[in-house]
This record gives C-alpha cells, structure tokens and sequence, in this order.
C-alpha cells in the first residue's frame, strides 16, 4: 500500500463509517494507517513495507478478535491508536536512548510491541508477555 494524503472529511468519512465494531476491512485500514504515518512524518517515517504489515496485523487481529477476544478496541480507530499510534509514539520518545529494550506486559493481541517491532529505528529489542491463566 502506498500512504495517499487524506483529506480530514475523508478520514473522519472513513473512522465514522466504520465506528460500529471491529469489521473485516482487509485493505480498509490504510486510510486510518497512513492517517497516523503522516502525522509522524517526516519525524518518524514509515516505510511503505511497514505501512503493508500494519495494515495485513490489523486485518488479522480484528479477524481473530471475533473468534477470541484479544483487545478491548470496539472500533477500527480504537484498534489503530493502539496499536500504530502507541507503539510511534514511544518508538518516536525513546529514538535517543542509549539502551533501547522493552518487555510490552500484557501484550495480549500484541500491541504495541509487535508494531513497535516494525517502526523501531533504530531497531529495538522487544519482548511481548502475555500469561493466559486458561491456556493449556
């Protein structure tokens, strides 16, 4: 996917439409994924492949989320925020820390640890834990 500069009526259009649950919007999540890649550009750029993945791991999440319930978001600019702009926000705070390692408790579905992953520069070590006490 390439990030196309949204209008604010066309993003608002695109959140508002989809504000009712966590639908199968497969390629639907770029708007909201490159929405967020702007506002962080040029302090934060992401890179068109990242865009990509961001957008394939929020596909599967809400997929998942309706079999299991992996994360409290109800709506895809819920899901958005916590996991793309959550992980840029510390990915952009912590870019001059001498020591970047991060252990993301609670991962649950994995935010923000997997993306933070893909938008880390330069690269981090990250670790998601999450206990699910009725695993087997």
């Amino acid at each position: 996917p390439t990030c196309r500069r949204l209008t604010t009526a066309s993003a608002a259009f695109a959140v508002e439409r989809w504000e009712m649950g966590l639908p199968r919007l497969g390629s639907g999540w770029e708007p909201l994924v490159c929405q967020v890649a702007s506002a962080l550009a040029p302090a934060l750029p992401v890179a068109t492949e990242t865009t990509a993945a961001l957008v394939r791991l929020l596909a599967l999440v809400a997929e998942w989320n309706a079999r299991v319930d992996l994360t409290a978001a109800r709506s895809p600019g819920e899901l958005v925020d916590l996991f793309v702009a959550d992980a840029a926000v510390i990915a952009q705070g912590s870019r001059d820390a001498p020591k970047r390692r991060w252990v993301d408790v609670g991962s649950g579905a994995g935010a923000p640890a997997i993306p933070l992953a893909g938008i880390a520069s330069p690269p981090a070590d990250i670790e998601g834990r999450d206990e699910n006490p009725n695993a087997p």
